[in-house]
């Protein structure tokens, strides 16, 4: 008999934005082929069991049982931060973009002060994510996804790249897309083009010699409610926290960063690209932060630097961190 021989490389993976909360983008519309990794969508029933005695010391098979409700399938994207679709990824956590729909389409990032309503009429962003099998079928489909970790990270000689945590309301469900996939223009964030790597110790910001960086976001996630049809009704989001880690070339500047760990000074930090005032330009792309140190070790490589950590945390009188201000000349209509 012939063997059918596929490998990994015959995947593809889609997203697009969904337009009503519950429905999956259908096959035959136009997806964003995505430039990732590969990962797997997972389908994994609920396992029910009842600790039932029937005169036997082996479990019997009747008391294990399976089912699909109220499935929240968990996988992760990861991937250079491209310019033209990073945006859907940062709206998917986020939950909340000021977009200004003329000249470069400025688009702002940062969390609400209430989370949507998933439920009403354009509320937050989901996205319908597909794993793309060669086979007719064989792909899976998972809709209402939105994302519940956000790392933003770059290395001194190479350029950013995003690895995003997503969570789907719903049990995966098989799909034979026919519409068109399309790859976005290639245009990344390359380190070597960072305008902006610098901290604020509360005298003004100080420029930093990078090696490298990380913003580390993420929130809980829990479902809510029960929609009748075997699924939750909505999500929860309960908490949200960040960390980040500025790994620079060792200076008389870093002596300040040591010196406000023990005090407990609060610090805003940013890496950025393009404008010093971000999203006049069409590629602008800038993050920026407040928190507090809570380590800042020599790094003892052969370029001797220090790694300063910290937590990324909200002042008391509510103002906005972390924030992200890109633009990509793209009108979303959000």
């Amino acid at each position: 008999m012939p063997i059918d021989v596929y490998s990994s490389r015959d995947k593809r993976y889609g997203l697009a934005e969904q337009t009503t909360w519950g429905t999956a983008t259908a096959d035959a519309a136009a997806f964003i082929e995505l430039d990732c990794e590969q990962f797997i969508i997972p389908v994994t029933p609920n396992i029910r069991e009842s600790p039932q005695v029937h005169a036997s010391r082996m479990g019997r098979q009747g008391d294990v049982q399976m089912d699909t409700y109220q499935s929240l399938p968990e996988f992760s994207l990861s991937m250079d931060a491209k310019l033209k679709s990073v945006d859907h990824l940062l709206y998917a956590f986020f939950q909340s973009v000021v977009e200004v729909g003329t000249g470069t389409m400025k688009k702002t990032f940062s969390f609400p002060t209430t989370q949507p309503d998933f439920t009403a009429a354009s509320a937050g962003y989901t996205a319908t994510v597909i794993e793309r099998d060669p086979v007719a079928a064989h792909s899976l489909k998972v809709k209402n996804c939105i994302a519940k970790s956000l790392t933003l990270s770059v290395a001194a000689n190479g350029r950013a790249k995003v690895v995003v945590g997503m969570v789907g309301l719903g049990y995966p469900a098989t799909s034979t897309p026919s519409g068109t996939w399309t790859r976005t223009a290639y245009e990344y964030l390359h380190a070597a083009n960072a305008a902006r790597f610098r901290l604020n110790f509360g005298a003004g910001m100080v420029n930093l010699t990078m090696k490298s960086f990380e913003l580390a976001l993420t929130q809980e996630v829990v479902g809510v409610g029960q929609d009748g049809a075997g699924n939750f009704t909505t999500y929860g989001i309960l908490s949200r926290a960040g960390t980040f880690k500025m790994q620079c070339v060792k200076d008389a500047n870093l002596l300040t960063a040591r010196t406000n760990l023990a005090t407990g000074v609060v610090v805003g930090g940013e890496i950025g690209w393009g404008n010093a005032t971000p999203g006049t330009t069409d590629g602008d792309f800038n993050a920026a932060f407040n928190g507090k140190l809570v380590n800042a070790p020599y790094d003892n490589e052969d370029l001797l630097g220090v790694a300063i950590e910290g937590r990324v945390l909200g002042a008391d009188d509510g103002t906005a961190t972390p924030t992200i201000i890109m633009a990509n000349s793209i009108l979303r209509s959000w």
